[in-house]
Parts: structure tokens; sequence; C-alpha cells
């Protein structure tokens, strides 16, 4: 997988590990596999990298509903285009995407409600100029979820001169075991891999296994909330 080397290989320890981040995720009532959506700032995942001395260089909005999950990455600063590869997924530049749908946080190897999705803002179709996506192994589990299907995700993308913007979406048929009433909780963990600007995770670094430790990961709380005053309006 892309490595773009550790942060503040000085530290004896990630301060991130002394915290169990709970994060909220609001309700938007949008189809996932629609085009007519976008998320307004309301949306926006707090940046927790902070903790392990990183650079912030992208911005993840996300959201929910019964039908699945949106996210919405803004990546800023770049010189030059993303490097991403349809056969070679796990080095591309874009977002990686950690869920449990679950959430078991004692467990140190995933489960079958674990997931792993990369996505990138580029890379298919003939011209390469196509986002794509693919849900991946993660290393060590014990069990699998099931195998995602064309037309239970939906991608867009828009490269910019200084970066790009990727919008997400996950059908609730793509998520094994996705039942938010039920379990309104779940494990997450993300990371932005850019070959140019590095590697900006939700909170623990490269030096730690959080990329198939899910004791490692966060919590996500689907709270069953609209904000006030925000709407989701069709992309121009």
């Amino acid at each position: 997988m892309f490595n773009p080397g550790a942060a503040n290989k000085n530290r004896l320890i990630d301060p991130a590990l002394l915290f169990k981040f709970s994060i909220s995720m609001l309700r938007a009532e949008v189809d996932p596999l629609s085009d007519t959506w976008t998320l307004p700032e309301a949306y926006t995942l707090p940046r927790l990298d902070q903790l392990s001395g990183t650079k912030s260089f992208g911005e993840l909005r996300g959201a929910w509903n019964k039908k699945g999950l949106v996210f919405q990455l803004t990546v800023t600063g770049k010189a030059q285009y993303p490097w991403c590869r349809q056969t070679r997924m796990d080095e591309s530049d874009g977002l990686y995407l950690w869920l449990d749908t679950r959430n078991s946080p004692g467990i140190q190897r995933a489960t079958r409600f674990c997931h792993l999705f990369v996505f990138a803002p580029m890379g298919g179709g003939p011209k390469q100029d196509r986002p794509i996506g693919a849900l991946m192994t993660i290393a060590r589990a014990k069990e699998n979820p099931h195998e995602v299907a064309g037309g239970m995700i939906h991608l867009r993308s828009k490269i910019a001169r200084n970066g790009y913007q990727l919008r997400i979406g996950i059908s609730c048929i793509a998520l094994t075991g996705f039942d938010p009433i039920e379990y309104p909780r779940l494990g997450f963990h993300y990371a932005i891999a850019d070959r140019e600007l590095g590697w900006q995770a939700l909170t623990v670094g490269r030096d730690l296994p959080a990329e198939e430790n899910p004791s490692l990961w966060s919590e996500l709380e689907l709270r069953d909330e609209i904000p006030a005053g925000s709407v989701v309006i069709p992309p121009s």
C-alpha cells in the first residue's frame, strides 16, 4: 500500500492513542446513488490528525440515512494531478475508508462487518479521467464482508488546478450488517493518501497498524438530526 513515510519519528507514543474518539455524523435525506447532492459545511467531519503531528490538506464531509452513506472529499494544495490506477488501487491517491458496521472496538482483527473501501478521483475509463472505487481486503481479517457489485457505489469527481473534489455514495447493500436504527454506532477510520502531499489520517499515523486493527479505529455516531438552516443542494 502507498507509504509516504511516518511523521514525527522522534515521539515515544502517538498522542492519539491516549483518547478514544466519538465523531457525530448527521443525517441527510439524499439518495447515495444519485447525482443530485452535495454536502454543505455543517456536515464537515472533525480533523483530529493534528494530534499526531501531521499537516492537513484534505477535508471530509459525511452524512447517512437508511439508504446508505455519503462522503465528500476535498483536497487542496496540489501542483500535480493525482496518481491513480485501477489496477493498483492500494497505491492510488484518494480516500481510504474503514467502517465496522457493528463497532467492536475490542477486536484486533477484522470481522465480516469490517470494510476497507478505496476511492480515487480518476484512473477509470478509456482516458483514465473517471473516478474509481473498490472494496479491498483487510490484512489478517478473520472474515470478509460480502462482495460489492456494480451499482452499489456511485462516484463523481471534479479535478481542479490545485486539487480535486470527490463525492462518494455507498448504498446500504454494499455494507454488510448496516442497520443504522439497531446499530447507530460504527467503527470508523480514514486516511487521505497523496504521493505529493503525504498521508493524512483521522487519528493515528502509519507507524501503528490501524489499517488492519479495528481497536485503533474511532467511533462514528449516526445522529438522527439534520442541521438547522442547512440544505443539501445539487452541484453546480
